[in-house]
């Protein structure tokens, strides 16, 4: 048994994570809409919706979904 060596820990290689695309822009806006939205009406005005960036550099509107 003195013969035994022991045996050497395989190390995987390490790689960095991707980045993941994102927009350019990543805040949202404040924006008229024709949409109904009696919560957003209160909250932003009459007309006016909350929209979320999208990755080809507009905004979409978080009620209807228009750009």
């Amino acid at each position: 048994m003195s013969d035994m060596k022991p045996k050497k820990k395989e190390v995987a290689a390490v790689t960095p994570p991707k980045e993941k695309a994102t927009p350019k822009n990543t805040k949202g806006t404040i924006a008229k809409c024709t949409c109904v939205s009696v919560y957003q009406d209160s909250v932003y005005g009459k007309g006016m919706r909350a929209k979320n960036p999208t990755s080809s550099g507009g905004y979409k509107c978080t009620v209807c979904g228009a750009k």
